[in-house]
């Protein structure tokens, strides 16, 4: 079940549940209650609402959250499908491509053993973990190579490498060229 509602208490009402941008989903048992509430809910759905029925839909949002809150916990991991974890590793590679992480932690955050991570990973995205945080910084220093005028060493360090040296040679083995000629022989002019 899902309920959209914005104004002014909005973001109070979603800090009292614990919902946030990144965890926007509470897990409820499918209790008599709660779906009482959300049938009332939606009965009220009308196409034009007079000043009593918004007053009446605020009334049963509010009992929708009010028995979300007695009765909802926090989603935990483990009640995620595995593909959701392996989802939830890649988004935390996207926010930290700055930083270098192992595959050991990627795999403890998805609360999979490291082979059982491996194997979801590679059958979700084709690639193994590493390989492809790999390429999501390689993307990313191509980005800005040109985009940036940044130097290699700002760059590479930006990215997670402490040797502009080894960063290089890595860029070069991936993208065929180092990375002073790939800015060059792509740069928009």
């Amino acid at each position: 079940m899902w309920v959209r509602f914005e104004g002014e208490l909005a973001a109070q009402y979603c800090e009292m549940l614990g919902l946030s941008a990144e965890q926007p989903v509470l897990y409820a048992p499918k209790t008599k209650a709660l779906l009482s509430r959300y049938q009332q809910l939606h009965a009220v759905r009308k196409a034009y609402y007079s000043d009593l029925d918004l007053v009446e839909l605020g009334l049963r949002l509010a009992g929708v959250l009010t028995t979300l809150k007695a009765e909802s916990r926090p989603i935990s991991i483990r009640q995620l499908s595995v593909e959701d974890r392996v989802l939830q590793t890649i988004d935390y590679m996207e926010k930290n491509i700055h930083q270098n992480c192992s595959l050991e932690e990627l795999a403890a955050m998805s609360s999979l053993s490291r082979t059982h991570y491996c194997r979801q990973f590679r059958a979700l995205t084709g690639e193994a973990p590493m390989s492809h945080f790999l390429h999501m910084k390689i993307n990313e220093a191509v980005h800005m190579l040109l985009h940036t005028d940044m130097k290699v060493e700002e760059i590479a360090r930006s990215l997670g490498y402490e040797d502009p040296l080894y960063f290089s040679r890595i860029f070069r083995k991936m993208q065929g060229a180092s990375p002073l000629q790939y800015r060059l022989n792509n740069r928009p002019l």
